[in-house]
């Protein structure tokens, strides 16, 4: 039986954490790190509402092409790329808890979701990279001198094989922004954990 939960609010301890609210208000909406959009990094922590899936209705499923319809999950991405200025290309890649990554060369190469690996990164400006999380750690990297950004899924595995210091694909820079995952979901900040609950996507892309 489902526990009741706290009401969303725009709380201060949400601002305090570094956190906001893209589409407060509407169906589809999702939370963005604060510092990272400073810095030029368009970012993202996708929630289950406003969606055409059925999981268990109206749910925004943005990945598991193996378990959800295509239409679904095209339309649900389209619907999640309207919170977004300008335009975006989504991509993402079938998860495996790997220490692999995968380098996004170009918008051509960004259209493929096929690759197995754990972590995307780019210099490509207009490409969102995504990765799928549940109880793993999405963590999103921002490096202000080369304009590079990657989006990396960790679970145990990736997290004990060091996938988010892989120095030799995410080059990070002394200005680097290392943001992990989403705060931590609490009574203060007045989260109701079933939007999130089920896999959630984090996405960052480039200046």
């Amino acid at each position: 039986m489902s526990m009741p939960m706290e009401i969303i609010t725009e709380s201060t301890e949400l601002q305090r954490a570094g956190f906001a609210w893209r589409g407060a208000g509407g169906a589809v909406r999702a939370l963005y790190c604060q510092a990272l959009e400073r810095e030029g990094f368009t970012n993202g922590f996708s929630t289950r509402t406003g969606g055409t899936s059925l999981m268990p209705h109206d749910a925004l499923n943005l990945a598991g092409f193996n378990e959800d319809e295509a239409e679904n999950i095209h339309e649900n991405r389209r619907r999640f790329l309207q919170l977004f200025d300008g335009d975006w290309t989504l991509t993402a890649v079938w998860q495996m808890h790997s220490a692999d990554i995968r380098v996004v060369c170009d918008l051509k190469d960004a259209r493929s979701d096929e690759e197995r690996c754990d972590a995307l990164v780019t210099d490509v400006p207009g490409i969102l990279l995504a990765v799928k999380s549940a109880d793993c750690v999405p963590v999103l990297l921002g490096d202000v001198r080369p304009g590079g950004c990657a989006a990396v899924h960790a679970g145990w595995r990736g997290t004990f094989a060091h996938i988010a210091a892989r120095k030799d694909a995410l080059r990070p820079a002394r200005e680097i922004i290392l943001l992990e995952a989403l705060p931590q979901f609490d009574a203060e900040l007045g989260f109701r954990r079933e939007l999130f609950e089920g896999d959630s996507l984090a996405f960052a892309g480039c200046p």
